[in-house]
């Protein structure tokens, strides 16, 4: 049985914590390969695997349906925190055969992890399913994806700070190690910045594409009680919008908090969510005893928190995060079991985003406004900000958008930065990265370059409208519409469309209405894009 052909049908119980089960352990530093390497637990799959086994095994018997792989942190990113040459190899007994961990090369590294990592959960299964007591519920391995700890949304704090391709590379190596050790499901969770959630499907698509196998992928992003990614302050609806189009399966939050505190969030996923919403609270609010990081929610009282979640508001995936326990997953099976996620009631409406909120195209009740002054070729203001021998004045254009956001109460800003002075390939994106790292509104991206769209909306942290597509010729023997969409549909934003085609616009109603018919029609058809 697929992952897919059961969820939304029934409650799928994700496992709990395996940080606090590899506490538990009470394993010493060799067993990590010395005390540099302590944090990185993902080294047990090749120094405990039993052990990691066992922590599947528990879980499975308290009633879990998804079994979460140890691979959190392992990606070449957050690998390349280590340096492997001061391993000690002395308690490391299950090194895959041809890898090196000394060498530090850590694309193999991240490959051997995932892949070794997802056939012990495999194992696990199997293992559990020839237990008496299996009851013959579906299973399935959840290859765990963690952050990278870089950041590519722009911000002011001293975080590290990657590229687009670096992200997109990092996940593509981890998925296809992933896919290779037969992982049924890709869980990327604890994730804080949305164009670097962006970034890693991309990288898990491609890594589809190498190996012609595709995987079913569960989105998680971790907020706070006010609904809000904290470091960039991304509202939980912003993050759905900017991602529920680019292929996933599942989307929802774990992390951070309690189930206590995430309740507005999760009734707001209700609401605007269509795909099927996956909640993995912490075992309460965390403690300080000791010296020592504690969860005091108990089982019994988690399982009444998460049985509101899916009677109330159609929860489809629950499971725990830090501090909860296979007694917390036997209590919420026990709770949940038979249930069928509540129907929900969705807004039918199409958003955009931006960093911080979402935005409804809707002209129901008023026109749907675009700001235009944040453009090269329409205002002497922007032009002489952009066009200049040095840097631009960046604080020029945040009091262009400032007065149109904040002044005029406009949502959506057009920007164009096409200039025969300076390369707009290069400064459309700068200019997109520089003014959202505070922005409320969306941003409509606007240019003839493909290359610069292509290059500004890896730079934008949520869901853009793209200014245009048509099917005037771009260049010999290609549309505008084959130049933009081949480029950009992965990203899942809004088109304009303009009723121009080789010959120029069209001039009647007839002619436009021919040229819109075929747009939609090509779109559609060539690349799966809808109006």
């Amino acid at each position: 049985m697929k992952f897919e052909d059961v969820l939304g049908k029934q409650v799928l119980i994700l496992d709990g914590a395996m940080g606090t089960m590899v506490q538990n352990l009470e394993l010493d530093d060799a067993a990590f390969g010395g005390p540099a390497f302590k944090m990185l637990t993902d080294l047990l799959i090749f120094s405990r695997p039993d052990d990691l086994k066992q922590i599947h095994l528990k879980y499975l018997r308290a009633g879990a349906n998804l079994i979460e792989t140890d691979t959190f942190g392992s990606s070449p990113l957050r690998l390349k925190e280590f340096d492997f040459t001061q391993i000690d190899l002395a308690d490391i007994k299950a090194i895959p055969n041809g890898l090196d961990l000394k060498k530090s090369d850590y694309t193999a590294i991240t490959h051997h992890l995932n892949m070794e990592g997802c056939r012990i959960a495999a194992k696990a299964i199997e293992e559990y399913k020839s237990e008496p007591e299996y009851d013959g519920r579906p299973l399935f391995v959840a290859g765990s994806i963690g952050p990278s700890n870089y950041v590519l949304s722009k911000t002011e704090a001293d975080l590290n700070k990657a590229t687009w391709d670096q992200i997109v590379d990092n996940n593509f190596q981890q998925v296809k190690g992933m896919i290779e050790g037969g992982a049924d499901v890709l869980l990327f969770e604890t994730q804080q910045d949305i164009l670097e959630l962006k970034a890693s499907l991309i990288g898990a698509h491609k890594a589809f594409e190498k190996t012609s196998q595709t995987l079913p992928i569960i989105a998680q992003v971790t907020v706070d009680g006010f609904s809000k990614m904290q470091i960039f302050n991304t509202d939980i609806h912003s993050a759905l919008v900017a991602v529920e189009g680019m292929g996933i399966s599942a989307f929802g939050i774990n992390c951070n908090t309690g189930p206590e505190l995430m309740e507005k969030t999760v009734e707001k996923l209700s609401r605007v969510c269509s795909l099927p919403i996956s909640i993995v609270p912490n075992a309460g609010q965390p403690v300080s005893e000791d010296g020592k990081t504690c969860y005091k929610l108990e089982p019994e009282n988690m399982a009444d928190y998460v049985e509101r979640f899916v009677k109330d508001f159609g929860v489809s995936i629950i499971g725990g995060c830090c501090g909860t326990t296979p007694e917390h997953i036997r209590a919420i099976s026990k709770r949940l079991k038979g249930l069928v996620p509540q129907t929900r009631e969705v807004e039918k409406k199409v958003f955009v985003s931006g960093p911080q909120e979402a935005i409804p195209l809707d002209s129901s009740e008023s026109l749907i406004r675009v700001g235009e002054r944040l453009n090269v070729r329409g205002s002497k203001k922007v032009r002489e900000a952009v066009e200049r021998d040095d840097e631009m004045e960046m604080g020029v254009l945040e009091e262009v958008v400032e007065e149109q956001v904040k002044d005029l109460g406009i949502d959506i800003i057009d920007v164009c930065m096409d200039s025969n002075i300076v390369e707009t390939e290069k400064v459309l994106p700068q200019v997109i990265n520089e003014l959202t790292s505070d922005f409320k509104g969306v941003m409509c991206i606007d240019s003839f370059s493909v290359e610069a769209l292509q290059a500004a909306i890896e730079t934008y942290p949520g869901r853009p409208i793209i200014n245009s597509i048509s099917l005037e010729e771009y260049e010999k023997g290609v549309s505008k519409l084959d130049a933009v969409l081949s480029q950009t549909r992965h990203h899942n934003p809004v088109y304009v469309a303009l009723v121009n085609g080789p010959e120029g616009p069209g001039q009647t109603s007839d002619e436009k209405y021919a040229l819109a018919a075929e747009i939609v029609k090509q779109a559609k058809e060539k690349y799966k894009v809808m109006p």
